[in-house]
């Protein structure tokens, strides 16, 4: 094996293969090829590398868009690392998104708050119901989240920037549990703190 190929080798395979790609992209290609061709081998590294400049000649990425110091094929990725992308792409369109709606505006505030792991378990499990009116909202945050007293602090600060120090309030719940109907929401922290699981926050 010649992984990894070393930068004057790569400056030498764009040369000859008239590319200009980094070397980032050249190893990450090398990988793909071992996991494609187990089988395939080479005498020499010269052979190999005549081998690699017909590959980089023919290769259909552009340069611009692969050059980047994170650029993976994706069998070149574990498990844990796909996650992580998938986190990092859900993240990534919700910081982007023009949508101004309240929820949204949550939703981006979360995003910038947390770990990226964290902020996306919170946003795609914690449930958040809203009034008719859209002027309190409750987070119903399932038990096996398992978030610490400091996270779920995190978590109402964000509501309150939006909804206002009166405007929302943070629930844990068993995950199989239903606590309120969407569209019915108690107005008052009287009310509110009937609630069969609410109670009133001090402050």
């Amino acid at each position: 094996y010649f992984y990894p190929l070393s930068e004057k080798d790569i400056s030498t395979l764009n040369f000859r293969a008239n590319r200009e790609f980094s070397n980032n992209f050249v190893n990450q290609l090398l990988l793909k090829l071992y996991i494609k061709y187990p089988e395939k081998r080479f005498k020499n590294k010269f052979i190999f590398l005549s081998y690699m400049v017909k590959i980089l000649a023919n290769e259909k990425h552009q340069e611009p868009l692969v050059n980047h110091t994170s650029f993976r094929f994706g069998c070149n990725i574990n498990a844990e690392e796909k996650d992580k992308l998938e986190y990092e792409k859900y993240l990534s369109a919700i910081e982007g998104s023009f949508d101004t709606s309240k929820e949204m505006q949550v939703r981006k505030k979360i995003a910038g708050r947390y770990g990226t792991e964290t902020a996306y378990k919170i946003l795609t499990q914690v449930e958040f119901k809203t009034n008719q009116y859209n002027s309190f909202v409750t987070a119903l945050v399932p038990n096996s989240l398992d978030l610490s007293e400091r996270q779920i602090e995190i978590l109402s600060q964000q509501l309150e920037a939006v909804y206002g120090i009166n405007g929302y309030y943070v629930d844990i719940v068993e995950d199989s549990e239903k606590e309120l109907e969407k569209g019915e929401e108690p107005k008052t922290s009287n009310e509110l703190a009937k609630g069969k699981k609410i109670k009133i926050k001090d402050r």
